[in-house]
């Protein structure tokens, strides 16, 4: 299932086994993820770059990691903007995982901002 509306981080938390993010993009990932907002149990790198590095406290994994969550509840957060073309590298190794990307995950206690210093 590909989510289209927002959905609470809590709510996936609780329905899912993992939550994987997808993309370490400037733009999305590394701008607007923050640990202490919500935990990703494994974050990955689709063009294989970055692998074995730090971004944001998250380890950055190949796609490969998703071989061994097979069998398991897994949600996966798109931080790129190319998300047609990354559920298909998704399906490619857990054919059932579901997908969301990252604009649309709601984090209760934090109020989303839109621009930079976040006057609005």
């Amino acid at each position: 299932m590909r989510y289209t509306k927002t959905v609470d981080y809590k709510k996936l938390r609780s329905k899912y086994d993992y939550i994987v993010g997808w993309g370490t993009s400037q733009k999305e990932y590394m701008r607007s993820y923050n640990p202490f907002m919500y935990k990703i149990d494994y974050m990955v790198n689709g063009k294989g770059e970055c692998i074995g590095e730090y971004f944001c406290g998250n380890l950055i994994y190949s796609p490969d990691i998703l071989e061994g969550l097979k069998g398991k509840k897994v949600c996966v957060i798109i931080f790129a903007n190319m998300e047609y073309e990354i559920i298909p590298q998704i399906k490619d190794y857990i054919q059932d995982a579901d997908t969301i990307v990252s604009r649309l995950v709601n984090i209760a206690e934090y109020k989303k901002s839109y621009s930079v210093d976040k006057e609005d």
